[in-house]
């Protein structure tokens, strides 16, 4: 018997409530049991939306087999990115990109190609997300986009100076007129992580992030 619409609704809800970092083996198993459940023909939205959880969980999971778990979360997020259908819910493809990158961090050894078209997807994201001035979740972008430079392969003095200008952004990023504390906190770390950084040959960055108010927002976790 097919999923009512009533028990997709209380499921989704029961597995957002779950921090990634603290899903255990049952949650995960829970959440499998629910992809499993939601026919992609009749619901899809929901369908992405928990696979991506599945993949937020085996990404963030240190039971059983790692580079296993990596794996599983890649070929989740690879399967949305790759879908056509997947473009009508812009919310799970932006999570899809966000997730792909931080798959490719975790286990930075994929060729370099890969991390070119990872780098060009959170670009593309990034475009969008400017325009629509979504400072959460532009900042979460963001902080995606400068991890994945960080280990991607090429110069790299020049990802990290790129790593660093979007860092940079993304505390202004988090200038927007909602506040809380998570988001100041956010602001002050990222402003201090950046205060006497070098590049891997030794010079060092002039960064101008202390300037100005220190405004705050939330940090969007989970897109919807």
């Amino acid at each position: 018997m097919a999923p009512t619409e009533d028990w997709t609704a209380a499921a989704l809800a029961a597995l957002r409530q779950i921090d990634p970092h603290r899903a255990t083996p049952d949650d995960l198993r829970h959440c499998e049991e629910v992809v499993a459940a939601l026919d992609p023909a009749v619901r899809l939205g929901a369908r992405l939306e928990a696979q991506a959880i599945l993949a937020s969980f085996l990404l963030e999971s240190r039971e059983g087999d790692r580079a296993g778990n990596v794996a599983r979360a890649t070929d989740i997020y690879r399967q949305t990115l790759e879908s056509p259908a997947a473009r009508a819910y812009p919310g799970a493809w932006d999570v899809a990109v966000c997730g792909y990158a931080n798959c490719l961090v975790s286990q930075p050894g994929a060729p370099g190609a890969t991390f070119e078209h990872a780098l060009a997807m959170l670009s593309d994201l990034l475009a969008r997300l400017r325009q629509e001035n979504d400072g959460p979740r532009l900042a979460t972008a963001l902080s995606c986009y400068a991890n994945l430079l960080k280990v991607s392969p090429g110069d790299p003095d020049d990802n990290l100076a790129r790593a660093i200008a979007a860092t940079r952004e993304e505390i202004r990023a988090l200038g927007t007129p909602e506040r809380d504390r998570a988001g100041q906190a956010r602001s002050r770390s990222l402003r201090s992580g950046l205060e006497g950084m070098a590049t891997p040959t030794g010079n060092p960055v002039a960064t101008d992030v202390a300037s100005g108010p220190r405004r705050t927002a939330a940090i969007a976790t989970c897109w919807g």
